[in-house]
């Protein structure tokens, strides 16, 4: 996945992503995520456990394109998942 040219997630994560979750389970996480509004995906990424910073303005989250807030949620929320798997 990229954001305006910079990957998002190294291929060596996507790969170890796709070991991770079954091709079932990524489905249903991405229609998760397809289906939720936007005052929940934002809740989402506001109540993200990540060992990184989501320092997105109110005002960013709200002026974003639903379609690229998703992209956002997505690419955060399965980052957050490797980085919490390889810490444990």
């Amino acid at each position: 996945m990229t954001m305006k040219g910079k990957d998002l997630l190294t291929e060596r994560e996507i790969q170890g992503l796709r070991c991770q979750m079954t091709p079932q389970q990524r489905e249903d996480f991405i229609s998760q995520i397809a289906t939720m509004s936007r005052r929940d995906l934002v809740r989402s990424l506001r109540g993200m456990p990540c060992a990184f910073d989501l320092d997105f303005t109110d005002d960013c989250l709200e002026s974003m394109e639903l379609d690229r807030l998703r992209h956002v949620v997505l690419a955060a929320s399965l980052h957050a998942k490797s980085t919490v798997r390889k810490a444990v």
